[in-house]
């Protein structure tokens, strides 16, 4: 039987690739989003998420600001996961909270899986 040390290095070395590869490169794992500031699809994101909750009959009137922060997780379609900055109308305040909001493939509006204040 032949032996084939070049292939057992190419094996070896893309073995290694995948075991330090970080969790956000994989299909199904949350991925930051940069600039979200300067990012308009996650800023709509944001805001649909602050409306959906104030239709939900919720006693706190929110009124969307900004979003601080995202993350992305790609599966069918996408799942995202918004750190936002919204005002209480009944509290006079401003408070981040996080929604996980999916997009997915063949759907025609969002979905809102959860909205909570952040913890701090």
């Amino acid at each position: 039987m032949a032996r084939h040390p070049g292939l057992l290095l190419i094996l070896l070395a893309a073995v290694a690739a995948v075991a330090t590869t970080s969790r956000a490169q994989w299909v199904g794992g949350w991925n930051v989003i940069e600039d979200v500031a300067g990012n308009n699809q996650i800023q709509r994101v944001g805001a649909w998420a602050v409306g959906k909750h104030n239709q939900l009959g919720t006693n706190d009137r929110l009124q969307f600001v900004r979003v601080v922060a995202a993350e992305e997780q790609v599966v069918q379609g996408s799942n995202y996961l918004v750190v936002i900055d919204a005002a209480s109308s009944r509290k006079k305040t401003r408070e981040l909270y996080v929604a996980v909001v999916a997009d997915l493939v063949g759907a025609t509006t969002y979905q809102l899986s959860s909205f909570k204040p952040a913890t701090k």
